[in-house]
């Protein structure tokens, strides 16, 4: 079913140009994607290209193969452990804001804050020296009140973060446009504070930049993807596509901006990463 308007892209695929620079993260891929398969001798990575509204910030987001914090889960037949984490690439610097998947019992002290956290969030709030806390900033606890709410904090000097609380799709019933509607309210919410950070005046005396590159990830995936699990990869990049439209225009201009480089849409999983990367495939033929 061909989607409507801006959403629909044409059939056109282009390397992303800063492989030919050599400067940034690729992904060696040797996997089958969608039909046939594809083999590569060098590192590539693939963007939609279109005339569409959305397609100038869409060519900015990019699928890595790592977490926000730079590790990747990986499954190494014949090794013990067989199943193991590495750094694949390095942990955010001052430069980069990243996306936590937060639970709203968290950020509420429902269930001990930061400290009783586990899984992405757990390992993100070890990394900012929050896990041992019983409570989140009251900036960040006053602004998200339910799902989909996100709010964007500085922890120290340089450690930039925007919490979001994804939808649970385990809970209640779901249909898939209900479900893709709730994830663009969260990365329009996302959106909409990255934007407030990079996009705002700098004051006399500044000398730090902003955070250029924004490290996101698929919101409400994993466990919390309930119904949707093989889903959620095509899901994500139409909610990304509709919450980058329901921008305001002045909200869109900042992220096509030079204060945002780029959006790497981070796979933790490395068995999820052909299913992000067939899913960019698939919404450019739609």
């Amino acid at each position: 079913m061909a989607m409507p308007g801006a959403l629909r892209y044409k059939k056109a695929w282009t390397l992303n140009p800063a492989f030919e620079r050599g400067g940034q993260w690729g992904f060696r891929l040797f996997a089958t994607i969608g039909v046939g398969t594809m083999f590569a001798s060098r590192e590539l990575f693939y963007t939609y290209s279109s005339e569409d509204t959305a397609m100038p910030f869409v060519r900015k987001i990019q699928v890595v193969p790592y977490g926000v914090l730079g590790t990747q889960l990986t499954y190494k037949t014949g090794e013990s452990p067989p199943i193991q984490i590495i750094q694949r690439e390095s942990l955010p610097t001052a430069s980069i804001a990243i996306v936590d998947p937060a639970g709203l019992h968290h950020i509420q002290n429902i269930d001990s804050g930061p400290k009783g956290a586990g899984g992405a969030s757990g390992s993100i709030y070890k990394w900012l020296g929050i896990d041992k806390e019983i409570a989140f900033p009251n900036t960040v606890r006053n602004a998200v009140k339910k799902p989909c709410d996100a709010k964007y904090y500085l922890y120290g000097d340089d450690r930039h973060v925007i919490h979001v609380v994804g939808p649970d799709f385990r809970q209640g019933t779901w249909t898939e446009p209900l479900a893709v509607d709730a994830l663009t309210a969260a990365y329009r919410n996302v959106f909409r504070e990255y934007v407030g950070v990079i996009g705002k005046a700098p004051k006399a005396g500044d000398v730090e930049l902003p955070p250029h590159t924004l490290r996101l990830l698929p919101v409400s995936g994993g466990i919390f993807s309930g119904p949707f699990g093989e889903r959620i990869p095509r899901m994500t990049w139409e909610a990304l596509v509709k919450a980058y439209l329901q921008l305001r225009e002045e909200e869109r201009a900042v992220l096509l901006g030079p204060n945002c480089r780029s959006v790497n849409l981070c796979v933790y999983d490395e068995k999820e990463v052909h299913s992000f990367l067939g899913a960019c495939r698939l919404q450019s033929k739609v």
